[in-house]
């Protein structure tokens, strides 16, 4: 099915073409909010402020990453339609080598501002050859102390001092 965006009413073919950007966003933002609703039930503000701050720079890198490619679709379909084969090959090598070394960028960045490693308590007693029950004795005894507690055991998520290994 051909839609041709050039011949009708200017505001019904930007509606028609900006739909599915406009429900990506909307999805993206009913995600973020579900994020928020989950961890407002179960942790404190500092943990609910980071899940929104997440939420929102997540929700800003897509948008820049969808204006790229918008951007490269552009180009890429001006050389097909002048039928400039080489050039649309051209822009599609450059755009995901662009896009590559965005997210290569982006995870030394997330890497480099990490600073801390958590290791769930069972992983912890294997790596020094000692039972759980030790580690947790160690934690009861005040020698031991967890950098991190989950507060929700029942889903199955754990890091230090508090798994169910």
């Amino acid at each position: 099915m051909e839609k041709k965006l050039t011949t009708g009413s200017i505001f019904k073919n930007i509606t028609y073409f900006s739909l599915p950007y406009l429900l990506s966003y909307l999805l993206q933002t009913l995600y973020g909010m579900a994020d928020l609703f989950i961890i407002g039930q179960f942790n404190g503000v500092a943990q609910i402020t980071a899940v929104s701050i997440g939420s929102q720079v997540m929700h800003m890198l897509t948008v820049m990453i969808v204006g790229l490619a918008m951007g490269s679709t552009v180009t890429i379909g001006k050389a097909v339609g002048t039928k400039h084969s080489e050039h649309a090959f051209a822009t599609i090598g450059n755009t995901v080598t662009l896009l590559m070394r965005i997210s290569a960028a982006i995870t030394a960045l997330l890497l480099l501002f990490s600073n801390k490693k958590l290791f769930q308590i069972g992983d912890v007693a294997k790596m020094f050859h000692i039972s759980v029950g030790s580690l947790r004795h160690y934690e009861q005894a005040g020698l031991l102390k967890p950098e991190y507690i989950d507060e929700i055991p029942d889903i199955g998520i754990a890091a230090v001092g508090n798994s169910r290994c």
